[in-house]
């Protein structure tokens, strides 16, 4: 019999229950551990991101999920830290830093934003989380200051504007805007990027207030640059991301579907087995038109247009290549913006972005996986776009400069599958399946539609 465990995260504690019993982690400010006990394979989480400092500093999130784990299994596990006030000021696991004023009164500080709360399996990178609840946007200093956004669920909110803007908030695909400054008065607020939240634009008694932490973190808020007391905007809230899991229940069968990957223009389809989710890539486009995103875990932002080149598709989390914008013919568009490594079982997988299309000396290339845009010379030397790698849910390249050198298809998706090899039964159907061992799991790699009975 599968035994269950429930592990809840707060705001500044982790407890662990276990029939009856609980085991309490408390905010220390480093990374802890817990090791799943004999006959555990199932653990419910509730997470919780920090609040962003101040008295209307931003709520953290909150996100609650099944995860299946293995019995010795290490779970890293990082407790988000509030935000405080003045320099420094950004609470652990990623909060963006606000500042102190510089004449001295403690009351113009703007304040730093919450840490994150999250759990890492395999290692303690970005790329091993598998729950991440973000933390809330900090303060903003001044002589009103005004709120940071809350985390909510999956995209965090923008922070409260005054003179400077607030800072956006974080999504599953992208850190949040930096605030601008009021006034064109720099630096104005630092964009969120993966893990972290943007920093506080700087002015000396009206700074904005940092960005939470998250999967990707808020931006920071922009400065006001008026005069003593002036206001700026508070920072953003945190995106959120969780690794979805599911039970499987003996007897039963579980049927796998994987996503095919766009063709120009289009958006990848989603795959799935229950709530696990991957991801088919989007196509590039046309000249004049941006590439698509891809769906799934978390769609990667789309391609830019260009007049003379389309955009490149965007895959589950990188984002496509913008498309050659120019009327002369050494124009050169976007690359494809970098996708996360997820590390599943063993298997890696890069959820990059296409590019974008190309001018007479070169062309956009996209990250691992993505497809690279078309090179379209008025003479010779042109290429064709190509398509994002089969099973990877990358977005495909943008169709070529000036010529009729179509856009790509993103790559499919994939769905894999770990299930602890003593109860493992060997029954599954699909034409391409690749079964291997990962410590003592049995994963299974569905390339294309099919099932697997527990």
């Amino acid at each position: 019999m599968l035994k269950k465990i429930a592990v809840f995260f707060w705001v500044l504690l982790l407890s662990t229950k276990a029939q009856g019993q609980s085991i309490t982690f408390n905010y220390t400010g480093a990374v802890q551990t817990w090791t799943v006990p004999p006959c555990v394979f199932t653990i419910n989480v509730v997470a919780a991101g920090a609040k962003g400092g101040g008295a209307n500093g931003g709520n953290g999130a909150q996100i609650s999920a099944p995860i299946s784990v293995t019995p010795g299994q290490v779970l890293n596990i990082y407790v988000g830290g509030m935000g405080t006030s003045g320099n420094n000021s950004g609470g652990w696991n990623g909060g963006g830093t606000g500042f102190a004023s510089n004449n001295g009164n403690a009351g113009y500080n703007s304040w730093g934003g919450g840490g994150a709360s999250d759990i890492r399996i395999g290692g303690t990178a970005l790329a091993n989380r598998v729950i991440v609840a973000g933390g809330g946007g900090g303060r903003s200093g001044g002589s009103s200051p005004v709120c940071g956004g809350a985390a909510n669920c999956n995209n965090g909110a923008a922070g409260c504007s005054t003179y400077g803007q607030g800072g956006q908030g974080g999504t599953q695909a992208a850190g949040g805007a930096g605030g601008t400054p009021w006034a064109g008065t720099p630096p104005g607020g630092s964009p969120g990027t993966l893990g972290n939240g943007g920093q506080a634009g700087f002015w000396q008694t009206a700074s904005g207030g940092g960005g939470g932490g998250g999967y990707y973190g808020g931006g920071g808020g922009g400065n006001d640059g008026c005069c003593t007391g002036a206001n700026g905007g508070g920072g953003g809230g945190a995106g959120q991301y969780l690794y979805s899991s599911t039970n499987l229940n003996v007897g039963d069968t579980y049927n796998m579907v994987v996503g095919a990957g766009a063709g120009q223009g289009g958006t990848g389809a989603s795959s799935s087995l229950g709530t696990i989710t991957a991801v088919g890539g989007g196509g590039g486009s046309s000249p004049g038109q941006g590439g698509t995103s891809g769906n799934g875990i978390a769609g990667g932002s789309a391609g830019g247009t260009g007049n003379f080149g389309g955009g490149g598709g965007g895959g589950a989390t990188g984002s496509g290549g913008g498309g050659y914008d120019s009327g002369s013919d050494v124009g050169i568009g976007g690359n494809g913006g970098a996708g996360v490594s997820t590390t599943i079982t063993g298997s890696t997988l890069y959820f990059g972005g296409g590019a974008g299309a190309g001018g007479y000396y070169g062309y956009g290339t996209g990250s691992t996986g993505g497809g690279n845009g078309g090179k379209g010379s008025p003479t010779t030397g042109d290429t064709a776009s190509t398509a994002g790698t089969a099973n990877s849910g990358s977005g495909g390249g943008g169709w070529a400069y000036n010529r009729n050198l179509g856009s790509n298809d993103g790559g499919s998706g994939i769905v894999i599958i770990s299930v602890p090899t003593s109860f493992y039964t060997g029954v599954y159907t699909g034409s391409s399946v690749i079964v291997s061992t990962n410590g003592s799991n049995t994963v299974l790699q569905f390339l294309a539609n099919g099932s697997y009975t527990a």
